[in-house]
């Protein structure tokens, strides 16, 4: 299974602090750096972020998906608070899932 988590930052000292917690939990990760997401605030305008993506494979056998999305919660509460952010992306095997306040919502599946 792929789990991606989407960080709104460029800043190595944070990237590199959730690439520790991420392998931590799934044995290792990949960074893919330089992408930009794009999202309507409530005023309809467009807004841009310069996001790194933080990927990470896991075999159910050894980290169920419910151990996973925990973890991934978790993960994103911490991004939110700690880069100020209104929500945080993370996706299991296409289905995403957005981190609002103190839920993690499943919007749609890919």
């Amino acid at each position: 299974m792929l789990a991606k988590i989407y960080v709104p930052s460029k800043e190595n000292e944070i990237l590199e602090d959730l690439a520790k917690r991420v392998s931590e939990w799934f044995g290792g990760c990949t960074l893919v750096p330089n992408c930009k997401g794009f999202w309507l605030n409530d005023s309809k305008e467009l807004v841009k972020d310069e996001i790194t993506i933080i990927e990470a494979y896991f075999n159910e056998r050894e980290l169920t998906k419910g151990k996973a999305q925990l973890f991934l919660v978790n993960l994103a509460s911490f991004i939110k608070r700690r880069l100020k952010q209104t929500c945080v992306l993370y996706t299991i095997d296409s289905e995403a899932y957005f981190y609002w306040i103190k839920e993690a919502w499943n919007i749609l599946r890919f």
